[in-house]
């Protein structure tokens, strides 16, 4: 209630009856005044007269009411002078509004079904990001995967690559191998043959033996070469009589190059001392003439006489298959030595020298009997050129 009171407009209510008892009091004061002057208007009787002027108050005052409620209020004057276009606009506006409410019904029903349809969209969503972490996560691992292959196959590529060289470097070889596999048929047919001809005793010679060699001091003169040059011959003769049967006048040797054996030009007056080879140019037999080829090669100093060419020690007495194989071993070393220091090998065999039967087995009596600790020296027996051969004498020395 007090709330409704402190609504009421209590300015305008106290104006308006403030009004209405002034036009009242005016208008009976103006009544009676025309009453007792008992004046007649538009002919009228005084009486009537008076209640017309009384109407006329009332007339005034609600005149004078609607007219200060009208200038005292824009809600009051647009409902005396607007009420049918108010009307007409709340009917518009109630229509309007039934309107709105309508499209808001259907615009709830739709948000609704749009809910109904964002929740199933946005599950749909979640089922999409689902799919897609786990789309990430094997294309993550995938990418691992062919990171893994990449390096698999960067791995076997370069494997591939190295056996294609392993294998280009095969063929290579197997190349040479067969090459040599030739050869050696080819080679080893001629020694087939070479055996046959050996084994029945035919055979004489072998390519590439030395048959003779002989020394050429240095600044040698035309006779002095001459002599080496025949001497050589006669070397060879007697090797291949010896070894055929025949006599030394019976077999005949033949040079490679025309005159090669008497001609002494090429040796004549040279500075440096020389060895002269005359070496077989291919197998020959009985009866058959052996072709040569002269070989010269300059001969220096190699080891002098006395000079240690090898040693060995041993601590206690050596079984004789012991003692024959370390012995054996040194005198290879020794071997291998010549021929580094310069000794010129021979051809067939590889060997500068060689040691007589009793010397070597009589050495290897003496390794099986020592007593004490022993070192096993091998001396040059005498000067050694490089032409060889290397003449060594053994020497069995207490160990210190």
């Amino acid at each position: 209630m007090q709330d409704f009171l402190s609504e009421l407009n209590w300015m305008l209510i106290l104006s308006l009856i403030g009004a209405s008892a002034i036009v009242a009091y005016v208008g009976d004061v103006v009544g009676m005044r025309i009453g007792k002057r008992r004046i007649s208007l538009f002919g009228l009787r005084p009486r009537y007269t008076s209640s017309f002027i009384t109407v006329l108050t009332g007339i005034l005052i609600t005149v004078v009411t609607l007219w200060f409620l009208s200038m005292t209020s824009e809600t009051v004057r647009t409902a005396l002078f607007s009420m049918k276009f108010v009307q007409r606009q709340i009917t518009q506006l109630t229509s309007q509004l039934q309107g709105s409410r309508q499209e808001l019904q259907e615009m709830e029903f739709k948000l609704f079904a749009s809910q109904e349809d964002l929740q199933k969209k946005q599950s749909e969503l979640k089922a999409a990001q689902d799919k897609f972490e786990a789309v990430l996560a094997q294309l993550a691992q995938s990418r691992k995967d062919l990171k893994v292959q990449a390096d698999r196959s960067e791995a076997v590529e370069a494997e591939r690559v190295r056996l294609e060289g392993e294998l280009k470097g095969l063929e290579a070889k197997r190349a040479s191998l067969e090459k040599s596999v030739a050869s050696l048929r080819s080679e080893m047919e001629s020694l087939k043959k070479g055996l046959e001809q050996v084994r029945e005793g035919r055979i004489i010679v072998l390519a590439k033996e030395v048959l003779g060699q002989v020394p050429l001091p240095a600044k040698s003169g035309k006779e002095a070469v001459k002599q080496a040059l025949k001497t050589l011959v006669e070397q060879a003769r007697v090797e291949l009589a010896l070894r055929s049967g025949l006599k030394p006048e019976q077999v005949r040797i033949l040079s490679e190059t025309e005159n090669e054996l008497e001609n002494p030009d090429p040796f004549t007056g040279k500075a440096e001392r020389l060895v002269l080879r005359l070496v077989a140019g291919s197998n020959a037999v009985r009866e058959e003439p052996v072709l040569v080829s002269l070989e010269s090669q300059e001969s220096r100093l190699v080891f002098r006489k006395g000079q240690v060419l090898g040693k060995k020690r041993i601590a206690v007495a050596l079984k004789r298959e012991d003692a024959e194989r370390e012995l054996f071993v040194l005198l290879r070393e020794v071997n291998t030595l010549s021929v580094k220091e310069g000794v010129i090998p021979d051809p067939l065999r590889g060997t500068v020298g060689n040691l007589s039967a009793g010397d070597f087995y009589g050495s290897v009596e003496k390794m099986t009997e020592i007593e004490a600790p022993t070192t096993i020296v091998v001396e040059a027996e005498e000067d050694v050129f490089s032409e060889g051969p290397v003449r060594v004498k053994i020497i069995l020395k207490p160990s210190s």
